[in-house]
């Protein structure tokens, strides 16, 4: 909810937001090595690889990413960021913004929290849809973490010889440590502790390893496996080369290479300055400022199509028959089949967020009434009916708010 509630407002501040819509071929990208650096385990096994070679790449980064390589000094070209959660500003921790990233062009998704964009100077800001489309025709990600994320934008702005490392998607095969070292999610997986539970943090699975036959994972990593072949089947082209330097698991379209058989004396050493002033105009290129007319005409869209669904949950608040449950959850279905709109063409946000939200509160309501010897279970019947109408409606009454507000501000 609270990143659909965000996503519009860097692009009515008028933030540039790039095309994601298409593979950018022959750009800046197609003639020179990528390295898109994520925080996985490798990155620190490869750390005097990624000193020896700095210069040889543009360098792409998570943000999470960015304190082990301040301690490498290797200045990243451009930092991609999605979550939107205030304390990821502590990834800076300890790192020197001014001098560091002050050449450093970053990319986030229109949800990440206000705290990290203003880290950083508005003229080396660029944004991308996440979730959902506010910038119409300009694509958008949905997607687990940010290592697939980085890697699909990597695709997208022509990269035609891509490395990858530290995006192991799996836990460090000896010591079964998630991130690297400094990470804030960096923990270690024991394995005995969680194996009488399941966790989508904690608990352990194997999978195909990119030089090991099998490596351990968590569920969650798993996911974002299944995303990362999923942007490789979608936005990998026949001339794009993709390269997995890490010790974790093997990802579809890449072929599995170690470091020390990467071909950097082929490479030609890449200037600082040039790069950064060189991927501004890049982005600058296949990026647009603010709405234009489709883009308010869409949000109004979104607006509608919120109190059209408001105006079905108003009237089965009101009618909805409570005194029979059989009766009551053929109705809830109904009013469920709305509230998502499946048939409709067009993707609008609040079905997405109800989308989520449906399943998690019918299976409350299920079992409440699948309980043995359940008394008076017609008063508990409008109990919840009087509940769940009331949540919905909060929840559409502060999307409708926050939408309009938009509206307003983006039409003066």
């Amino acid at each position: 909810m609270r990143s659909h509630l965000k996503s519009p407002e860097y692009l009515v501040e008028g933030y540039p937001f790039i095309d994601f819509s298409t593979i950018h071929k022959n750009s800046l990208f197609s003639n020179k090595p990528l390295l898109f650096l994520a925080a996985g385990p490798s990155l620190d096994s490869n750390s005097k690889w990624l000193q020896e070679n700095k210069d040889k790449f543009y360098i792409v980064c998570v943000l999470a990413a960015v304190k082990t390589l301040f301690k490498l000094d290797i200045k990243p070209d451009i930092v991609v960021h999605i979550d939107d959660k205030a304390i990821s500003v502590n990834f800076l921790d300890g790192v020197d913004k001014k001098s560091f990233l002050n050449k450093t062009v970053f990319i986030f998704s229109s949800t990440v929290s206000r705290n990290v964009i203003e880290s950083f100077d508005k003229e080396n800001i660029f944004f991308f849809d996440k979730s959902a489309s506010y910038k119409i025709d300009f694509g958008f990600f949905y997607s687990v973490s940010v290592g697939e994320t980085g890697y699909a934008i990597s695709l997208l702005l022509g990269a035609k010889e891509l490395y990858l490392l530290g995006l192991d998607l799996a836990l460090d095969p000896q010591t079964k440590r998630s991130h690297a070292e400094g990470h804030m999610s960096s923990s270690v997986i024991d394995q005995k502790e969680t194996e009488n539970y399941l966790h989508l943090h904690t608990s352990m699975l194997e999978v195909k390893g990119n030089f090991l036959k099998v490596v351990p994972t968590t569920t969650t990593l798993s996911l974002s496996i299944t995303y990362f072949n999923d942007f490789s089947d979608r936005y990998l082209i026949n001339n794009q080369k993709v390269y997995n330097l890490g010790n974790g698991a093997y990802l579809k379209g890449a072929t599995p290479l170690k470091t020390e058989d990467v071909a950097t004396a082929r490479f030609s050493t890449l200037a600082r300055q040039e790069k950064f002033e060189a991927i501004k105009v890049f982005l600058r290129e296949i990026s647009q400022c603010g709405a234009n007319e489709k883009d308010i005409k869409s949000l109004e869209e979104q607006l509608q199509e919120a109190l059209r669904v408001k105006m079905h949950v108003l009237k089965f608040k009101k009618t909805a028959p409570t005194s029979n449950y059989e009766s009551y959850m053929k109705t809830f279905y109904i009013l469920t089949t709305e509230m998502i709109n499946e048939k409709s063409t067009k993707k609008y946000a609040v079905n997405t967020i109800f989308y989520s939200y449906l399943p998690i509160i019918s299976g409350y309501i299920f079992n409440i009434f699948n309980t043995k010897n359940l008394k008076n279970s017609k008063r508990h019947l409008k109990k919840i009916h009087d509940i769940f109408s009331e949540q919905v409606i909060k929840i559409l009454d502060l999307y409708i708010d926050t939408m309009s507000v938009y509206k307003k501000w983006i039409e003066k």
